[in-house]
């Protein structure tokens, strides 16, 4: 999953890149007029799939909404590149803002900061995860249940003892037609 603060480092590296003579003339105010005009874009596509342009042409309105999608995109790019043009870290900015609304209408819902990426060996959970996920999904993935796990909100069952049987399915069904459990003979 694609992070605030990588999108900025992208951004940043493509403003550089590809960008930079005109966008070093560019004042805070030039960055929200871009701003406002991809928003106005999009607007202009709601408006569109509101009054129910475009569903002669294919039925519905799939290419208005997928054009909404791309204005949407250039409007979550600009307030990227305005963060990153004063030093927000839109991550932390937006878990704050989220979580200031809950507890202003006592909505329990909150979202909660996954720690920072390590650059390190990989963990038992990323390396069995591995064969399953992409690896930005398995960063994700790992930070989420190492948080779960460092506060208590979850917790990896006790392994059995090798003593103590193991229960398994057998194909075999019973008299009712579905599967059986069996616990085989140590």
């Amino acid at each position: 999953m694609l992070s605030f603060v990588e999108l900025q480092r992208a951004l940043d590296a493509r403003t550089k890149n590809q960008f930079e003579v005109s966008t070093k003339t560019w004042t805070l105010g030039d960055w929200g007029c871009a701003l406002a005009g991809e928003a106005g874009e999009a607007c202009n596509f709601i408006k569109k799939i509101r009054r129910g342009d475009g569903q002669h042409r294919d039925g519905g309105n799939k290419v208005l909404v997928n054009d909404l999608g791309k204005e949407l995109a250039d409007t979550i790019m600009y307030c990227c590149l305005i963060a990153s043009e004063v030093k927000i870290d839109l991550d932390s900015a937006i878990i704050q803002k989220f979580n200031e609304v809950s507890d202003r209408h006592n909505n329990p819902v909150k979202l909660i900061p996954c720690p920072p990426r390590l650059k390190s060996e990989p963990t038992d959970t990323q390396r069995a995860l591995q064969p399953f996920l992409q690896a930005s999904c398995i960063n994700d993935l790992t930070r989420q249940w190492e948080h779960l796990l460092r506060t208590g909100m979850a917790k990896i069952p006790p392994e059995r003892p090798s003593n103590e049987p193991k229960q398994t399915v057998s194909p075999a069904h019973n008299h009712h037609g579905s599967q059986t459990l069996h616990t085989p003979s140590p």
